[in-house]
């Protein structure tokens, strides 16, 4: 067992996925000791099954906009809607013109085309004041825990979120500017207004 452990870290598999390994491994030989099969579990390995993950990096709110600048302008607004609204990979490519309502700034979300999961928008609106019941109903997620039910959201409480998502990231834009270049979207903002 240890020298098949240490075979799948010196290949490069990560710790991660040795330990989930590990652990299946380790539940299979569990089902034959109970069979009969074999008398004693080999993977006696102390904390091998055990994994710590790392993390999830997220980017900034100037990386948000030089990701949505770099790309192809016609996708530009998934980046955007993805971050700051919250809306998975499925939710952006199931969107349609008529669900998203500029005079009121709502996106109208009930069906997706696949699912993938992200994370930079959900962590943006949690430091933003979101409670957990908030970051659920901008998720779409619908199981809770105990806790959850005394923690309530209201439209007028997203919208608040909305704003202040959107004040923090033009303050984030102001402050990571060079003297005297403004970036595309400060620049299409700039023109829309004057127009």
């Amino acid at each position: 067992m240890r020298r098949w452990r240490k075979k799948l870290l010196d290949s490069g598999l990560s710790a991660v996925t040795t330990a989930k390994a590990y652990r299946l491994l380790r539940a299979i030989l569990n089902t034959a000791v109970d069979d009969g099969i074999i008398r004693r579990n080999p993977c006696r390995i102390k904390g091998a099954g055990q994994e710590e993950s790392a993390e999830r990096p997220t980017l900034t709110i100037p990386e948000v906009f030089a990701l949505a600048d770099a790309i192809n302008p016609q996708y530009r607004l998934l980046v955007l809607l993805g971050t700051f609204a919250s809306l998975r990979w499925a939710e952006l490519a199931a969107l349609r013109p008529g669900d998203i309502d500029l005079d009121a700034c709502t996106i109208r979300v009930d069906r997706q085309l696949i699912e993938q999961r992200g994370h930079t928008g959900n962590t943006l609106t949690a430091d933003a004041g979101a409670n957990l019941r908030e970051l659920m109903d901008r998720m779409g997620h619908s199981s809770t825990r105990a806790a959850l039910i005394y923690l309530q959201s209201s439209a007028e409480r997203q919208r608040t979120l909305a704003e202040a998502v959107g004040q923090a990231a033009r303050l984030a834009l102001q402050n990571s500017q060079e003297p005297g270049r403004a970036s595309g979207t400060l620049v299409a903002r700039d023109e829309r207004d004057h127009s």
